[in-house]
């Protein structure tokens, strides 16, 4: 008899809230993969292997009396590009680097360019190799001309880790040496996002 009374109690009780009292709310499953807070934002500190969305790439080069350069261009090429290509980090001949830009490394005398004339023409360069040198990475990249000539090169960048989630930057510069005046310098950038990541609702509380 007493169960009973319980019983008709707890469903009066239950049955006495109002329908526009707020309910409390259910906490998130933390296992949830498509929900993480913003206390489990991923920040990158060095390149890791994986797929990189290059969300900006920037480029900037002088090249003193270049005869390629239009007069008026103060023998100056800058710009930049948003979302335009992708790496991927291996060395079991399956990375790559897709870019609107030729990150060489210079070598004296090879001239310093770094494009084409159309800013945003994508080259698709095979990774055969790559490694890692305290903040610096090397990247061993060959492509295939239309003449089927095969060209090898090696890219090297400095890491800078940035505070924005799952991003990291590449930095390469170069000036001309000492030895033979200041008649050239480039600069080129590239804002990473990886891949793997990008999908993931940040929550902020």
């Amino acid at each position: 008899m007493k169960n009973i009374t319980l019983l008709f109690a707890l469903i009066a009780i239950l049955t006495s809230c109002s329908k526009n009292e707020d309910l409390l709310p259910v906490p998130p499953n933390p296992n949830d993969p498509s929900l993480r807070t913003s206390s489990d934002q991923y920040f990158l500190y060095t390149i890791e292997e994986d797929k990189y969305s290059i969300k900006t790439s920037n480029f900037y080069q002088y090249h003193e009396d270049a005869y390629y350069l239009a007069p008026e261009s103060n023998d100056i090429i800058t710009y930049t590009r948003y979302n335009l290509g992708e790496l991927k980090v291996a060395n079991d001949g399956t990375g790559y680097l897709k870019s609107n830009v030729i990150p060489n490394d210079l070598t004296f005398p090879f001239r310093p360019w770094g494009s084409a004339e159309n800013h945003n023409k994508i080259f698709t360069f095979t990774m055969t190799d790559y490694s890692l040198n305290n903040d610096s990475v090397s990247f061993d990249l060959y492509y295939v001309s239309c003449a089927n000539d095969t060209t090898f090169f090696t890219s090297t960048f400095k890491i800078i880790t940035t505070s924005t989630n799952n991003t990291i930057t590449l930095e390469q510069y170069y000036t001309c040496p000492p030895l033979y005046g200041n008649w050239w310098n480039r600069t080129i950038s590239y804002e990473l996002e990886k891949k793997s990541n990008e999908d993931i609702q940040i929550l902020a509380y």
